[in-house]
């Protein structure tokens, strides 16, 4: 199982992130895709880097806090495990929500090669402490597809 090649278990739709998005239509967009991070590209279409809920959390409480809106029933922050759906993000208040991604973003883009085993990404994924990479083709610069741990935990459940 650990030689698998990654093309066999990545995801070949990628969701892209866009810079000039705000913070609070960021959340929207990871939410209703039920990630927890994407690729990022500029106007031109172009990979600048990557965004999670990590560095929404981070920019928040910088910039001030997630919080229920106060006309709403009481609200609160699930584990990590679990999904908001639209009603629960029109409760919820992203305090500093207009900040844009690529403020808040990481430039640094970390990948595989579409021949790297599972242990290969698993290996890189620990090395840079990320939880995605991306997957790129025969030339290295284009990318074909993304892993996250999730597809590399499905990979051990399966029967």
């Amino acid at each position: 199982m650990k030689d698998l090649p990654i093309s066999e278990i990545m995801n070949r739709e990628l969701l892209l992130a866009r810079e000039n998005m705000t913070v609070g239509e960021l959340a929207t967009f990871l939410t209703e895709n039920e990630i927890s991070g994407a690729p990022v590209v500029n106007e031109q279409g172009r990979l600048t880097g990557v965004v999670s809920l990590a560095d929404v959390g981070r920019a928040t409480s910088r910039i001030g806090n997630i919080a229920p809106d106060r006309s709403g029933p009481d609200f609160y922050l699930r584990d990590w495990e679990e999904t908001y759906n639209s009603e629960d993000l029109q409760r919820l208040h992203v305090e500093g929500g207009d900040v844009a991604v690529r403020d808040i973003m990481t430039r640094t883009i970390h990948s595989v090669p579409e021949g790297a085993s599972l242990q290969d990404v698993a290996r890189a994924m620990v090395e840079a402490h990320v939880h995605r990479l991306l997957v790129t083709g025969s030339d290295h610069n284009v990318p074909v597809g993304i892993v996250s741990t999730m597809d590399l935990l499905a990979v051990l459940v399966k029967d």
